[in-house]
């Protein structure tokens, strides 16, 4: 397993430009520097990633890249897989594909290009979890996974726009379970419980047609199947309109847990008490950069639980049989309710 207090971790960003920026413990690394040999004739791209890439493996570093990167033109899987051969001992980690993008959307930041991404996936394997890095291993059947998924919607648009109040939107919504006193617990490492109303979280159209709409898919009615396949509640999930409403409603729970804590702590009672208002008065926002790690963490634990939950009353709202279920799956390009 990877020690990352031990080694020594790079960022690297290919990036649409194929600039091949590189970021470590000392900031960018420029290759102006690193006295690489000259190829005669001048080197190609190609030839100058791999010479770098090489270099880089060369130094003991653990690089890091995200999946996509490994495979595109220039840093081919083959290529990739022969330096690997000729050094086994060295290590290329990834992250998923949309790691970059959430970190900036949870930290409200501008997409400055290929040396902040570099940065940031840097950062994400120094300091994140560690599950987040995958060891890269060369697979000669592997094939992107989202060209060989086919998905029925690929966005709440039309009906957001209608306000979910045209007959197609009411017709998704009719399908809701009840959640009215429909609470799940939880129970944490620390011993503590704490339980949760869905009503409180799959509250408005906007939040649940994403998830109401996932039923349309193949499979649905396969719990593991919607939660992995479909919505994407791993770390490695195929980027789409379901996993962003769910990495949303992870956000919201995050951040409803840091002010439940502060609204329990004994300090910020006494201090709501002597200006005669309540804790929750004194702050008007928890920003994701607020929010620590393992209460995101924690955070995805409990809507995968309320998904879970959804899920089982959906379909037992919905299907009535096994019959049903068995029967369940739809013409490809079939919508229920379209």
């Amino acid at each position: 397993m990877l020690d990352r207090n031990k080694e020594t971790i790079v960022g690297l960003d290919f990036g649409v430009t194929k600039k091949f920026v590189v970021h470590g413990p000392d900031g960018r690394i420029d290759f102006r520097k690193c006295k690489l040999p000259r190829i005669t004739g001048g080197a190609s791209p190609a030839q100058k990633y791999e010479q770098r890439l090489e270099w880089l493996l060369k130094q003991g570093w653990v690089v890091v890249t995200e999946a996509a990167t490994i495979g595109s033109s220039g840093m081919e899987k083959e290529k990739v897989r022969d330096i690997m051969l000729n050094y086994p001992s060295w290590q290329l980690q990834t992250i998923t594909n949309h790691a970059v993008k959430n970190h900036r959307k949870d930290n409200d930041l501008k997409d400055e290009g290929d040396e902040q991404a570099a940065k940031i996936i840097y950062e994400i394997a120094k300091f994140g979890h560690p599950q987040r890095l995958h060891e890269w291993r060369y697979n000669a059947l592997s094939v992107k996974k989202y060209k060989q998924f086919f998905r029925i919607h690929t966005s709440a648009r039309p009906l957001d726009q209608r306000e979910y109040k045209d007959e197609e939107s009411l017709c998704y919504l009719s399908k809701m379970p009840d959640l009215k006193g429909i609470e799940i617990k939880k129970e944490f490492e620390d011993g503590s419980s704490k339980t949760f109303l869905l009503s409180n979280y799959l509250n408005t159209p906007a939040v649940v047609i994403p998830f109401l709409l996932a039923f349309d898919e193949e499979g649905a009615e396969d719990r593991d199947h919607y939660m992995e396949k479909i919505i994407g509640v791993s770390e490695r999930r195929i980027p789409s309109f379901y996993s962003r409403a769910y990495i949303d409603l992870v956000q919201d729970v995050a951040k409803d847990l840091v002010m439940q804590d502060i609204v329990e702590d004994s300090d910020m009672q006494e201090l709501a008490k002597s200006l005669d208002v309540q804790v929750k008065d004194l702050f008007t926002e928890v920003r994701m950069e607020e929010v620590p790690e393992p209460t995101r963490k924690r955070a995805e634990r409990i809507v995968q639980k309320i998904l879970r939950k959804f899920h089982s009353l959906y379909v037992a709202k919905n299907f009535k049989s096994k019959m049903d279920l068995s029967d369940s799956s739809m013409d490809p390009k079939h919508s229920a309710c379209s």
